[in-house]
């Protein structure tokens, strides 16, 4: 697989490519690791002191108090480390603006819960920031049903798909917080992937800013996964972070799949749905979670245990051996995408086999959830954001 990686970034030497100064990307990059560990250690203390702290009880049954900081500390390092880079920020306008609204609704959320409307009308605003500041809308589709491509054109249909798919992708990051480590490392993962292919296809800026949010989720999981020397996270995302975390993914993700899809792209075999394999475990897990509840007529935003790493975790698996496997999925995912993409397969067929993929994951899942209803295995929970957010 790495010398295929290899080998598409030599035979594609030929694309114009965006100038990055190396010293000017790790003096940024510095910034924003060292803005983001200062931030943990200020912001700990205030947290405890004001109540920023998600308390155990209930589904939650972490031992103490813990502070909801990890968002606040990755988004201020993300934004330290964009604003010292020596490049534009007229086309990240939108990412900056709408990345703040939602550490605001988010920050809002985690001090004392807000109603599903409020949430939704401020994850409805940082999108269209997305779209009228970033420019970025979900306008071509692909040739995904052979009848040529299907482009919606820049309007409201377009529009309504993009907020339809953002929120749907920023709540799906939300439902996978719930336990230590797990969504920091899907995170992590799927943005050294869309790193890898606006590198791939010379977009350097893009590359550099996701290498940036790579490099301060580094941080925030040496503070938030189980270490030798401590058993516990110290800090969590909180609703602030896992909303932030799931709007930026999906702001490159968005405009990835547009490039793929634009006239003058000289590769072939890339497409939507290879965006899609990057994201595939969180949006399999919305869409399962969800369904589960409709066949079990249960409301879609009552928080439960029908997520795929509580299953897993009443199996009799540990916490680290769970977020392990799904890690290592999810990074699976996203390496099969490249693989159909790279065979050059057909849109439609790829989306087929994306189809397909998900309905044996819902099979699987639905399987484990018929199977622990029957138990009594004692519930798990961890940070605010392991309840459904949506």
């Amino acid at each position: 697989m790495y010398k295929i990686l290899f080998n598409y970034y030599l035979a594609e030497k030929q694309m114009p490519i965006t100038h990055i100064n190396l010293f000017s990307f790790l003096a940024s990059a510095c910034i924003g690791i060292f803005t983001t560990l200062f931030c943990i250690q200020l912001l700990k203390p205030i947290a405890v002191h004001i109540g920023l702290v998600d308390i155990p009880g209930g589904r939650k049954k972490h031992l103490n108090a813990v502070p909801l900081i990890g968002g606040i500390a990755v988004f201020l390092g993300f934004c330290f480390a964009l604003l010292s880079f020596n490049i534009s920020l007229s086309d990240y306008r939108g990412l900056l603006a709408g990345s703040a609204v939602l550490m605001l609704i988010g920050v809002m959320d985690d001090f004392k819960e807000l109603t599903p409307r409020i949430r939704l009308v401020g994850q409805c605003l940082a999108t269209l920031f997305l779209i009228v500041w970033g420019h970025i809308s979900l306008d071509h589709l692909g040739n995904l049903f052979f009848f040529g491509n299907l482009n919606l054109g820049i309007g409201i249909w377009s529009y309504l798909l993009t907020i339809f798919i953002v929120l749907g992708f920023i709540n799906a990051i939300n439902m996978i917080d719930g336990h230590d480590g797990l969504a920091g490392l899907i995170i992590l993962g799927e943005a050294l992937m869309l790193a890898y292919y606006n590198f791939m296809f010379h977009q350097g800026e893009d590359a550099a800013l996701l290498l940036f949010f790579f490099a301060t989720l580094c941080v925030f999981l040496f503070f938030n996964m189980p270490l030798p020397w401590r058993k516990h996270a110290s800090i969590f995302f909180g609703d602030a972070g896992s909303t932030f975390a799931g709007f930026v993914i999906a702001w490159f993700a968005l405009y990835l799949s547009q490039l793929f899809l634009s006239q003058t792209h000289p590769i072939k075999g890339f497409n939507l749905v290879t965006v899609l394999w990057v994201l595939a475990y969180p949006l399999y897990d919305l869409c399962t979670v969800l369904l589960h509840r409709v066949m079990t007529g249960k409301s879609a935003f009552a928080g439960s245990r029908d997520h795929l790493h509580y299953l897993l975790f009443d199996r009799g698996l540990r916490l680290s051996t769970v977020t392990f496997l799904l890690f290592v999925l999810s990074i699976a995912f996203g390496l099969w995408g490249f693989f159909l993409a790279n065979k050059h397969i057909r849109e439609f067929w790829q989306l087929l086999i994306f189809c397909a993929v998900f309905a044996v994951y819902f099979l699987i899942s639905w399987r484990m959830h018929l199977n622990s209803a029957h138990s009594s295995s004692p519930p798990l929970a961890n940070a605010r954001g392991s309840e459904l957010n949506i």
